[in-house]
């Protein structure tokens, strides 16, 4: 309509028409693209294994996780990705003010964090994931505990104070946990972000909080 109507040439038409081609493409590809319907898919696209966990359980495994590229180890706070699968998927690329984490031109390549970006520990990577898949880790904040932050969407939320058991991957109790922090703001689009303290060789495994008092109701 833009180019009859004179708007735009017939070339500025159809670059535009490329480019819409190739982002609908992008959106078509990876482990669930119609061209893999029915097949068994034993690897990502870069060439890990994928989870089988996650496929016959609903959840990935904890001696699995630590071979996907958006889990590592660092000092101070910073982005754990448990993302495992390639989906067209990069939110967490766009919202990072620091641009900590890259995705890529390749929309359904995994997330994977940028070496020399620092995280300040806003949290919206955390909100934006379509998968609550992306969690804030502070591996040493005091002798012997860490920090695991974490989406929250259930009500009522914690407080800050109050104690109860972190929940690993698969929704078992880990550990016992105490929330450290609350946040919620516009830009988390109605998505709470917990932040719960934990002893430090729980910090790869707590990943929800449960209430003591739910805990006890259970």
């Amino acid at each position: 309509a833009a180019s009859y109507l004179g708007y735009i040439s017939e070339d500025e038409m159809k670059e535009g028409v490329g480019a819409n081609e190739h982002a609908l493409d992008g959106l078509r590809q990876g482990m669930f693209a119609p061209k893999n319907r029915g097949k068994k898919i034993e690897n990502t696209e870069e060439g890990i294994p994928v989870s089988q966990s996650l496929l016959l359980h609903g959840y990935v495994a904890d001696d699995e996780i630590e071979r996907f590229p958006g889990v590592t180890h660092r000092v101070g706070i910073h982005p754990v990705i448990e993302c495992t699968q390639n989906i067209p998927c990069n939110p967490c690329q766009g919202v990072c003010p620091k641009h900590c984490i890259k995705v890529g031109d390749h929309i359904t390549a995994l997330p994977q964090l940028e070496p020399d970006a620092t995280c300040i520990g806003c949290g919206l990577c955390v909100a934006s994931c379509p998968g609550q898949a992306i969690f804030l880790v502070n591996e040493k904040t005091e002798p012997g505990y860490a920090e695991v932050t974490f989406p929250y969407e259930f009500l009522p939320l914690p407080a800050k104070g109050q104690k109860g058991t972190a929940l690993g991957r698969s929704g078992e109790p880990v550990c016992e946990a105490e929330v450290t922090g609350v946040k919620r703001t516009k830009a988390f689009d109605h998505t709470a972000i917990v932040t719960v303290k934990v002893p430090r060789d729980m910090a790869m495994k707590a990943r929800f909080f449960k209430a003591a008092d739910a805990v006890a109701e259970a």
